[in-house]
């Protein structure tokens, strides 16, 4: 029978703070500069994605090192 693979709880709480970092950054940004207000959904994507990669490649060499 497959055993199923368990996602590794570092990469979880990486998806999970990065998104609060990503969410924060975008309230900011359009907090201190409003006619950056309609491009908020890229900023957060953008960020969101781009947080996550080096979240992800952090954790990955960590658990790679021990």
């Amino acid at each position: 029978m497959h055993r199923k693979k368990k996602i590794p709880v570092g990469f979880i709480v990486t998806f999970v703070a990065a998104f609060i970092i990503a969410v924060s950054l975008t309230a900011l940004l359009t907090k201190f500069k409003p006619d950056m207000a309609q491009f908020m959904g890229m900023i957060f994507f953008g960020s969101w994605l781009l947080l996550s990669f080096i979240g992800v490649g952090i954790v990955a060499l960590a658990k790679k090192k021990k």
